[in-house]
């Protein structure tokens, strides 16, 4: 249903820029009373405009911290958490579309963002590249100088190359020089020690590959999306103005077609597929033109309708049902749906290409993220957020706890080592803003992670510092005292406590002076 003219008019007169993007009616309840209006949300906010009263009230996306979708018979709810006020609003919609059009459209922004934030972190890489640049621009001028002294004075044998070094921050992984022991320790602690001890040296967990001898229909992944996208959809209700459809031109209709013909895709209109897609009111109709009763649950009603009424006497919507073989491929291609909804971190044809002859791969997901970890090892940046995925991925897959816990740890390693350069490079330009941990940022999910390991499982901070240490040195080569100040200010980011300095911190600070 759209909104009101007059609430829109409204609406767009006072953010003349706004391009609408979804339009409905519903209620809300507005400083504890409930209201009538319009909902109206673009990709910069969401808005609710009274009815009757002339207010309009914006939500910007930006101060949204979550939003779930509560569906029910009667009502459907969007819930809104604040960042900052932690007020609640509660948006109820008319309509079921109302409400995934808002999901869809927040998970889109939330992408938006972690683009923005991929691309500020970049513009920080460059600009420190551009420092290490200056530096052996600095340092080829002194060898040149230096060199032609040499060459003046006939002392040419006596020349030798600068003997350059890595700083410990930017090794690879190798052997880890320090073994880890542990004195006076809880059971449970020294147990999870242990176990990062003993796969200090072991490479990440490999995909275990299984034999199959199962074959995919030669479709391309575009088609393979198409057909995620639109099983079990009304036909003409094909999901075509998704965002990263339109910028990616993808023809929605142009690859069903192709199903269709490849006998992947099939259309069906009968009471076991089509019953369910109507609404309450509509199944009511049906029987009422049919003399039958009327009461009960939707349930109830298609019961009353299949037993009671000719399949053929009722008009059915059409649905598009994938085949034997559709949902064979559909099961086998569980990563299409996940890396199109994500693609900042790689382009779905190629986490296509990547598995496309990997038949028998048992998790195709993490096999993918697996190899983008190992062909990223040189970018700190990108491969954070890749990390960071695949951590979030592992605890909606219920993965080993000693897994998820390695990964976040090399996640937060990152992400740190990133604010470490950011504020070397402050330094040295002396821009220095914000507090220690806002520039040394850690996001949501691993905070989180990190609470509950020390305010609900109460954890020693000693051993999360050494767990900390040997999971991160399972990656790569890393300083234990560095990973010590970094520990100090994951304890700090938990505990709420701003004030912590760089005199607290003596392996970063000595770090800084050094370079």
């Amino acid at each position: 249903m759209k909104a009101k003219q007059r609430d829109k008019d409204l609406f767009l007169n006072k953010f003349p820029n706004c391009r609408i993007i979804i339009e409905t009616t519903g209620t809300t309840n507005y400083q504890g009373t409930e209201y009538n209006g319009s909902i109206i949300a673009s990709f910069e906010e969401i808005a609710f405009v009274c009815e009757k009263k002339n207010f309009i009230y914006v939500i910007p996306w930006s101060d949204i911290n979550s939003v779930s979708s509560k569906k029910t018979f009667m009502t459907n709810n969007i819930y809104l958490t604040y960042d900052d006020s932690s007020k609640n609003l509660t948006f109820k919609f008319t309509n079921v579309e109302s409400v995934t059009a808002i999901e869809v459209l927040s998970r889109a922004v939330n992408e938006h963002k972690m683009m923005l934030k991929a691309h500020d972190d970049l513009l920080y890489s460059k600009e420190k590249e551009i420092v290490f640049l200056e530096k052996d621009l600095n340092r080829i001028k002194s060898e040149l100088d230096y060199t032609n002294n040499e060459l003046k004075k006939g002392n040419v044998s006596e020349i030798k190359p600068n003997e350059i070094q890595k700083t410990p921050l930017q090794k690879e992984k190798t052997t880890p020089k320090t073994e880890l022991k542990i004195d006076d320790v809880h059971t449970k602690e020294d147990e999870l020690i242990e176990e990062a001890n003993t796969n200090k040296n072991e490479h990440v967990q490999h995909v275990e590959i299984k034999s199959d001898s199962t074959q995919e229909t030669e479709l391309n992944v575009y088609d393979i999306l198409i057909l995620h996208l639109n099983n079990k959809r009304i036909v003409g209700k094909e999901l075509t103005n998704h965002y990263l459809l339109i910028e990616k031109q993808i023809d929605t209709m142009f690859h069903i077609e192709n199903l269709l013909k490849n006998g992947v895709l099939s259309i069906k209109s009968d009471f076991n597929h089509s019953l369910s897609y109507l609404k309450v009111p509509e199944l009511k109709s049906i029987l009422k033109d049919n003399g039958l009763k009327v009461s009960g649950n939707k349930p109830e009603l298609m019961k009353r309708i299949k037993e009671d009424i000719k399949e053929e006497d009722v008009n059915l919507p059409k649905i598009y049902i994938a085949t034997h073989a559709g949902e064979k491929i559909i099961e086998n291609t569980n990563y299409v749906l996940h890396f199109f909804y994500q693609p900042y971190i790689i382009n779905l044809s190629v986490a296509h290409k990547l598995v496309k002859n990997q038949y028998n791969i048992d998790d195709k997901i993490e096999f993918i993220y697996l190899k983008l970890i190992e062909n990223k090892k040189q970018d700190s940046h990108s491969l954070k957020s890749v990390v960071q995925r695949l951590t979030h991925y592992y605890k909606t897959i219920k993965k080993d706890k000693s897994v998820i816990r390695k990964f976040t740890n090399y996640a937060i390693y990152l992400e740190f080592i990133q604010g470490l350069e950011h504020f070397e490079f402050n330094i040295k330009y002396r821009s220095i803003k914000g507090s220690l941990l806002e520039i040394f940022y850690i996001d949501t999910e691993s905070l989180e992670y990190y609470e509950d390991l020390i305010l609900v499982e109460d954890i020693n901070l000693n051993v999360l510092k050494k767990l900390f240490f040997a999971d991160v040195s399972s990656f790569v080569y890393a300083d234990k005292n560095i990973c010590d100040d970094f520990c100090d200010i994951l304890f700090c980011h938990v505990n709420r406590n701003t004030n912590i300095s760089i005199n607290q911190l003596p392996a970063i600070r000595n770090y800084i002076s050094s370079e």
